[in-house]
């Protein structure tokens, strides 16, 4: 097999998973003789890398070849918006790949704060090609190399040209082939238990799937929202934006599978809770996690405050008698004074109370209960 029958099979491989993608780089820089390879998220309106916080972590990544600990660290730290070559990309949409240096030479590019992290590394120049573009941002590929090697600059070029076609098409299947596997059916067995209106959505809010209930409020004229090409939609545009910032923010905050990040939000007199369902960036950054996100009335909320707090269906007797406690002002330890229980086995009890009733402290417990004495005089 040859080196481009090789990358070609390989380049078919990412879409079934795009840490392959790694390999294809490496193909490329045997290829090409490119010392370092890239494959990184632009924006749209900046054309600035997205740094994934893997990178920050682990300065390593499967979209980086060639750089070692040191350079990816310095350019994150030191050099990251220093770089000319940003605000070329900008202004020069890679369709066709092009060379740095067409529009940067070399000598001026010396001049620039960004040379002391380029020399070192023996690199002066970069081919880039776009290999996805969405609305938002595009992925783009770029090798590095010495631009006074004529023979290395070319073949770069030559192969990112009869490339694009593939890499384009199989970038696009890989989307696809993920978007796929984001949303298995035990997702949607989940979807249809919930008790309230709720959606799996993306991080532009878009809907993949809603339960019954949801797609019975979707149907009502007079509900705040509806939906508009695919999207959760709320007329009124401030309260739009706040939902769709809401939404897409969560992935900020850190996953964890035993007890994934949660918000909750009031527009006017519906509650909105949103939980995040998996990691909010990719490898090239992107926010590919979906949302579960369930919509409450406030006659749904005061109904909930008609009964106390430790009538929940849910809880076990156990469950019921700690939260009794809590609720008027106790804690874990008169829990296991009242009714006798070892200590195990009551923070055993108050870990699944507070998975059950989606409270984080025994003063929440306490609030909603002091909420059902007022509705209730």
């Amino acid at each position: 097999m040859d080196s481009k029958q090789r990358l070609t099979e390989t380049l078919y491989k990412t879409i079934s998973d795009i840490n392959v993608w790694q390999d294809v780089l490496r193909d490329i820089s045997l290829l090409t003789g490119a010392s370092r390879c890239i494959i990184m998220q632009r924006d749209k309106k900046t054309a600035e890398l997205y740094i994934t916080q893997s990178i920050y972590i682990d300065l390593a990544s499967p979209v980086l070849y060639g750089f070692s600990d040191e350079e990816t660290d310095s350019y994150i730290t030191h050099f990251y918006q220093s770089d000319p070559w940003t605000e070329i990309e900008l202004k020069n949409y890679p369709v066709t790949p092009y060379a740095m240096s067409s529009f940067l030479p070399i000598e001026e590019l010396k001049k620039t704060e960004f040379w002391p992290w380029l020399a070192p590394q023996g690199i002066n120049d970069t081919a880039v090609i776009e290999v996805f573009n969405s609305t938002e941002y595009w992925i783009s590929i770029n090798l590095y190399f010495d631009g006074y090697n004529e023979a290395v600059k070319n073949r770069c070029l030559d192969l990112l040209s009869e490339y694009k076609p593939l890499m384009n098409a199989v970038w696009d299947l890989g989307q696809q082939f993920r978007a796929s596997k984001s949303s298995p059916e035990s997702l949607y067995y989940f979807l249809e238990q919930q008790k309230s209106p709720s959606f799996l959505v993306d991080s532009n809010s878009k809907v993949i799937k809603a339960n019954n209930k949801g797609l019975a409020l979707l149907d009502c004229n007079d509900c705040l929202v509806n939906l508009k090409d695919n999207l959760l939609f709320i007329k009124n545009s401030e309260m739009r934006s706040r939902l769709r910032n809401e939404i897409s923010v969560l992935s900020e905050r850190k996953y964890i599978i035993e007890n994934p990040p949660k918000t909750s939000f009031n527009i006017g007199e519906l509650t909105f809770h949103c939980t995040l369902l998996g990691n909010g960036e990719d490898i090239i950054g992107r926010d590919t996690a979906l949302r579960l996100v369930s919509i409450e009335s406030r006659e749904e909320l005061l109904s909930k405050l008609l009964s106390p707090i430790w009538e929940v269906a849910c809880l076990t007797r156990r469950e019921r008698e700690l939260v009794e406690v809590m609720a008027s002002g106790g804690r874990v330890v008169d829990f296991m004074h009242e009714y006798g229980i070892a200590k195990s086995t009551a923070h055993a009890h108050w870990g699944k109370v507070k998975e059950k009733l989606q409270v984080k402290d025994r003063s929440e417990i306490f609030a909603h209960h002091q909420l059902f004495l007022e509705t209730s005089n």
